[in-house]
């Protein structure tokens, strides 16, 4: 059953309440993503590719001269590096600081500074960060400096970025 048809089942047939008390599914258009192109517009085109993350993906988009991708929840994939190829800025999830402590489908400092070097980014945001990050910060950076020679931030709940 494809998304749209099973949000619809949800939401119009099998839980009314929640959907009239969001009031989201008047609003909502859903889309499945594909690999691939998704969007696109005059100047700007949005592109997306799969993950290893339990169905997980990733976005591009482009802008004029522009780019960036958004990882998602992943561990390192062939598909993330050729949809970051040569990206301004890559936000890549960061659940865990070190690769010892690193549980499940996910990315650590390291695996992640891989990623943005082998994609060739120009910038490096990691986002996602579990609570085991945290107070590692400055190893976790360091341990990035030692793989990527790009600029690097850990992101922050409501921080904005300049491309």
């Amino acid at each position: 059953m494809g998304l749209e048809k099973h949000s619809t089942l949800l939401f119009r047939q099998l839980y009314p309440d929640v959907a009239s008390t969001l009031a989201c599914y008047d609003y909502l258009r859903i889309k499945e993503a594909v690999p691939g192109l998704v969007a696109k517009g005059e100047t700007w085109r949005a592109s997306c590719a799969p993950t290893e993350h339990a169905d997980g993906i990733a976005y591009r988009i482009d802008c004029g001269h522009q780019s960036l991708l958004y990882s998602g929840d992943t561990e390192p994939c062939q598909s993330v590096i050729e949809l970051g190829h040569e990206v301004d800025l890559a936000i890549l999830e960061c659940s865990f600081p070190d690769q010892a402590s690193l549980k499940g489908r996910h990315l650590c400092a390291a695996t992640a500074a891989d990623l943005a070097k082998r994609m060739k980014a120009k910038r490096l945001v990691l986002t996602h960060l579990y609570p085991e990050c945290e107070g590692r910060e400055s190893e976790m950076l360091d341990n990035i400096n030692d793989v990527y020679s790009g600029e690097v931030a850990l992101a922050e709940d409501g921080m904005k970025i300049a491309l």
